[in-house]
């Protein structure tokens, strides 16, 4: 599931990572629309404020824990980008547990004050009552909505964009029947939409809890999800200043919205849509905002820093070039565009006004949306709760005052001040920027006047043929050590001094010496150690050349006896001279076996052997000497496997010395031995011969080569000794 984004074209990266953000943030967004825009078709101007209002509030609630799950998706994201897995798990597992206990708490919270919330909106007398219903439904699915956000970021600092948009988009299907189930069938108005919303969010986390579960997506511990002090340090460090960044924003947006509100219901009606709109418009300037973060803190992460400033430039460019089209476009069709969400004229104009203000906010808020995106994933989400918060309460909030205030009849100017306020955010960003990176450059130029030349963990992986994680790991089994470690940004820094240490483990590895060994040379460097080290090396060396030898010999006698099976005569009797034999055999009364049962016998013998290798072609059945020359061969007596020279074995092993045998070899499978049996002991009395042992029966073919039964070839070998001269065939007792 993890994608790694430290590599390849940077522009390819953000837009393969932003679209199904794009969408999956436009399928959320379509959550809201779609509940106005249903109620707008059954209900009056009265249930559609209540939804405005109460989408708002949870629209609020929702931007502020995606906010602080932002600390989640840079802290997963910059582990990923290292390749450190265990704090990958850490941070995953101690994300999971933060957020559901702030789920709990949040729910039985704002249960309690639901109420009041009601009435810090200013929510108009008509409208109280709707109100009331959305939130009370809403605030009981918390836990949904806080368990789908925390699973989208943890798959977004993964890497992993694509997950969140198909459990959404399943989700916003559902949200979309449901609505038109409540409000046009069983009209309940807005207690209808919130029920809609709500269980639409519970069908997307169980989906992705499905999915996690059954793919196994997810790697943590049980340990993982306990409470650590650095972790969830790190997680509040940067999701809260996100949180109470998004928040502030919001609030703007609830006191533009109480302004509006004392206007009159047709202007409340008209901002209510207008944002519900803008929302939908911003999807684009959004996304730059999650995807910066997520590919700046990987590859900041992988200690690529230039990749991350690349990242930002290429959002914010795009982030204009969308802001420039909608820009002119809506200027066009404000008002058609608004009166979709209503049937009444006047809320259409004054919302119409009110956007063609608001639009120039989707040209600015790209760029600073980009901008904090970065500041986020190296660390620095303060900047982005300054910036925001110093546009809000210096030109936002004010100027939507002023505005109202100084123009009655228009919301143009209104729509005016939320643009102004993300035009100063940039100011103050280009200015932070600005000084985040000569900071940088200067603390750089310091430690390479205080140190050797440094190489990036990038650079020094590249030069090394190694991957990042191969050093992070290094690292941390103590074998190499960074010269240099930016408090500020954590990035790695190498020297010439770690090129000995890298250049010996290189060495050592190539011989095959585990890190374990490399690490105690290294911390106990001597010629004497490394000389023992190396004879011991050399002695595993040649026990695995052993081994190797002896694994070619079993394949060079199996290919044989392959080789002469194929291309001898079958159904012949022979006489040959069979070399000396090692056996293990075990005493077994069989009748002919099938597949099934000569499996069993394998795993019989496999379970009493020690190092030899039990496969087929050495593994075969038996007929006693007694009853081979009694002429009996209706059941097997034992069973054996046959050891190769080396092969070390647990047990008795019967030690055959070399002989004369009388040997056939036919197509079929044990079944059919019986009547070989016959021909082979008739062949040897013919011959002046009798059976001096038991006999060797093995499959050479079988189904562990090929599934064609045609293809199977037995083979029955009889050590012979002198018997009576030639006599007439016998009448054995088998069959």
């Amino acid at each position: 599931m993890q994608n790694n984004l430290t590599t390849g074209s940077v522009f390819r990266g953000v837009v393969s990572f932003s679209l199904p953000y794009l969408l999956s943030y436009f399928l959320q967004t379509l959550y809201g629309m779609a509940d106005l825009f249903i109620i707008g078709q059954f209900e009056g101007v009265a249930s559609t404020t209540a939804v405005s209002i109460g989408s708002q509030v949870m629209h609020m609630l929702t931007v502020m824990l995606v906010g602080l799950a932002m600390g989640a998706t840079v802290s997963i994201a910059q582990a990923t980008g290292g390749g450190d897995k265990k704090r990958t798990a850490s941070a995953i597992g101690n994300t999971v547990t933060l957020f559901m206990l702030l789920s709990f708490a949040l729910t039985t919270l704002l249960l309690a004050l639901r109420g009041g919330i009601v009435s810090l909106m200013s929510t108009p007398d008509e409208a109280v009552q709707g109100t009331l219903a959305y939130l009370t439904i809403c605030f009981i699915g918390i836990p949904f909505i806080t368990a789908y956000n925390i699973i989208a970021s943890i798959f977004r600092g993964l890497g992993d964009s694509k997950s969140p948009m198909y459990f959404i988009a399943v989700a916003c299907v559902v949200n979309i029947a449901l609505d038109y189930y409540f409000m046009g069938t069983l009209h309940l108005g807005p207690a209808g939409a919130a029920l809609g919303t709500t269980l639409s969010q519970a069908v997307s986390v169980l989906i992705s809890l499905a999915v996690i579960v059954k793919r196994r997506l997810i790697s943590v511990r049980r340990a993982d999800f306990c409470p650590q002090r650095a972790v969830m340090g790190k997680l509040l460090q940067i999701g809260v200043p996100v949180a109470l960044q998004d928040g502030f924003i919001q609030v703007s947006f609830v006191i533009i919205t109480i302004i509006a509100n004392r206007r009159g219901l047709t202007d409340a009606a008209a901002v209510g849509i207008v944002e519900k709109i803008i929302g939908f418009l911003f999807l684009i300037p959004s996304s730059m905002l999650s995807t910066v973060s997520a590919l700046g803190a990987q590859n900041i992460g992988a200690g690529k820093p230039e990749r991350a400033r690349l990242t930002l430039r290429y959002a914010a460019m795009i982030a204009c070039s969308f802001g420039i089209a909608v820009v002119i476009l809506i200027q066009f069709v404000a008002e058609p565009l608004v009166g979709l969400f209503t049937p009444d004229a006047a809320v259409a104009i004054a919302g119409g006004q009110y956007l063609r203000g608001y639009i120039w906010d989707s040209f600015f808020a790209g760029v600073q949306f980009s901008f904090s995106g970065y500041f986020c994933a190296c660390g620095k989400s303060g900047i982005s709760f300054l910036h925001n918060s110093l546009s809000i309460l210096l030109v936002r909030v004010p100027g939507a005052y002023l505005a109202s205030k100084y123009f009655p009849q228009t919301l143009l100017p209104m729509g005016l001040a939320n643009a102004a306020g993300s035009l100063f955010s940039i100011f103050v960003c280009v200015i932070a920027y600005a000084i985040l990176t000569r900071r940088e450059k200067r603390a750089q130029e310091a430690t390479q006047m205080a140190l050797p030349q440094l190489f990036s963990i990038g650079e020094m992986a590249k030069i090394f043929h190694l991957s990042v994680s191969s050093l992070r790991h290094y690292e941390a089994l103590g074998l190499v050590t960074p010269e240099y470690v930016d408090p500020s940004t954590n990035y790695r820094y190498y020297s010439v001094r770690q090129f000995e240490p890298l250049n010996t483990i290189r060495y050592l590895r190539a011989m095959d010496m585990p890190l374990t060994e490399i690490a105690d040379f290294l911390q106990n460097r001597d010629v004497e150690t490394i000389e023992e080290k190396l004879r011991a090396q050399k002695a595993a060396v040649v026990q695995k050349q052993e081994e190797l030898r002896r694994i070619e010999r079993k394949l060079d006698a199996r290919l044989s006896q392959l080789h002469e099976v194929r291309h001898a005569p079958l159904g012949e009797i022979t006489l040959i001279s069979s070399p000396a034999l090692r056996l293990f055999w075990m005493e077994a009364a069989l009748t002919a076996p099938d597949y099934s049962a000569l499996e069993l016998s394998t795993s019989r013998l496999a379970a009493a052997q020690a190092e030899a290798l039990v496969f087929l072609g050495k593994v075969g059945f038996s007929v006693s000497q007694e009853h081979l020359n009694e002429g009996s061969f209706g059941q097997y007596d034992g069973e054996f496997l046959v050891l190769d020279e080396a092969d070390r074995f647990a047990g008795d092993v019967i030690e055959l010395p070399a002989s004369l045998c009388a040997r056939v070899r036919f197509r079929g499978h044990h079944a059919e031995s019986p009547a070989q049996y016959r021909r082979l002991m008739d062949f040897i009395r013919e011959e002046g011969y009798a059976a001096a042992g038991f006999s060797r029966e093995i499959a050479v073919i079988d189904y562990g080569f090929t599934a064609d039964a045609e293809k199977f070839v037995t083979e029955i070998t009889v050590p012979l000794a002198k018997g009576i001269k030639k006599v007439p065939a016998y009448e054995g007792r088998g069959s």
